[in-house]
């Protein structure tokens, strides 16, 4: 791409006066001012480039990148210390560093300043720090990271909690995973700004290939930097967490699936704001709010393989269900939902042939009769498929 952009504002005014149709007009000074934006981002960007040449940055290993810790509330908290952030920097690829400044674990506080008119939120109740709940009791700002490419630094951002948070050993190592995973997304940002080749490093105003090459490293490195070294570091909360959500979810999750939502390349869940309610993440909340509210296992463990359906984590949900099935073989509604997963996965005989045992002996179960309205459908059996809707209808065939 060429740096030379030849569009003035003369071009602009010219183009305003043009003596045409109202939408050539509109047309033509569109292209101008978004021309002009380009020129005006080129040239910004040309002089950040030289101010970076010219100032003496770090070149040396990741163990000379300053790592502080802004003062910070007793109820915020760093799950990823300074010694977890130097060891993951040391397994990301040689020289994706270089050139970085410093890294700051920050409350954030401008976030309520710079941000809180842009994205929903509401006081945490501890600090009073604008941000969202991102699981019961743990509260965030919806940006989790920041880097700075005028000053080559980096800011994670803080969780806030309580110190007496249940299950807090689990949830931390949770936390850790993820605010590992800022840093590898803010990583990719500092690696992408000063080495970017091939569609010019002056040009750092496309924000979504900007995000869209971060979240790609970050899945990346996630998986040959970040989940090695928690299995190694933290082998006893891994084993804790895997047994907590076999006991109370019927399955057990690995660090990859909990992972994949904030480093899946389709999505940017690194912006806790922008993410759906059918995710992994999603799933967890729901059943940690089951836990602590004292449903029994049967439902704890139904919930879970619900949601996680909802996600479309069909196995793991069945491994769920089957787990409630080895206490009550009978049980209507985890044969419904095995039914259900069924219909998503297009096995439609199967589906049909396990909702009507169950409403065999259970007629009156509604959740069935939907479950066999869409087999029934995706057989092509329009008849058994039209008496099936007319039951949930509360009607007869």
């Amino acid at each position: 791409m060429s740096r030379s952009h030849h569009v003035t504002r003369n071009d602009l005014i010219q183009a305003q006066r043009w003596d045409t149709s109202e939408a050539d007009r509109e047309a033509r000074v569109s292209s101008c001012r978004k021309a002009l934006a380009v020129k005006r981002s080129t040239r910004a960007g040309v002089r950040a480039d030289r101010c970076r040449k010219r100032r003496a940055l770090i070149d040396g290993p990741p163990a000379e990148i300053p790592v502080l810790t802004a003062p910070s509330p007793p109820e915020l908290h760093y799950p990823a210390n300074p010694e977890d952030i130097r060891a993951v920097l040391h397994r990301l690829p040689p020289g994706v560093t270089s050139g970085l400044a410093s890294l700051e674990l920050t409350p954030a506080w401008w976030w309520d300043a710079e941000c809180g008119d842009r994205y929903p939120g509401d006081p945490d109740p501890l600090t009073g720090r604008l941000g969202l709940e991102l699981l019961p009791g743990i509260f965030c700002t919806p940006i989790l990271g920041r880097y700075g490419p005028d000053t080559a630094r980096i800011w994670l951002q803080g969780y806030v909690y309580a110190e007496d948070l249940p299950d807090r050993p689990l949830w931390e190592l949770y936390l850790r995973l993820r605010m590992l995973q800022t840093l590898c997304h803010e990583v990719a940002h500092h690696w992408d700004w000063t080495a970017r080749r091939g569609r010019g490093r002056w040009r750092g105003d496309d924000r979504k290939r900007n995000e869209d090459y971060a979240e790609r490293m970050t899945f990346t490195w996630t998986r040959s930097a970040v989940l090695p070294y928690l299995r190694a570091t933290y082998p006893e909360a891994c084993r804790a967490l895997a047994a907590w959500f076999r006991e109370h979810g019927g399955v057990e999750l690995p660090l990859e699936l909990l992972a994949n939502d904030a480093g899946n390349p389709d999505t940017h869940p690194h912006t806790a704001a922008i993410r759906s309610v059918f995710t992994v993440e999603g799933a967890v909340q729901h059943l940690i709010e089951d836990v602590r509210a004292g449903e029994n296992r049967t439902a704890t463990r139904l919930g879970f393989a619900r949601n996680l359906h909802y996600a479309e984590y069909y196995e793991e949900a069945l491994t769920a269900i089957d787990s409630v099935l080895a206490d009550d073989p009978e049980h209507a509604e985890a044969w419904t939902l095995t039914g259900d997963i069924r219909v998503h996965q297009e096995r439609y005989v199967e589906a049909r042939e396990l909702v009507e045992r169950v409403l065999a002996r259970c007629p009156e179960e509604q959740d069935a009769w939907e479950v066999l309205a869409d087999a029934c459908a995706g057989l092509e059996d329009f008849a058994v498929a039209r008496e099936a809707v007319l039951h949930c209808q509360g009607g007869h065939a």
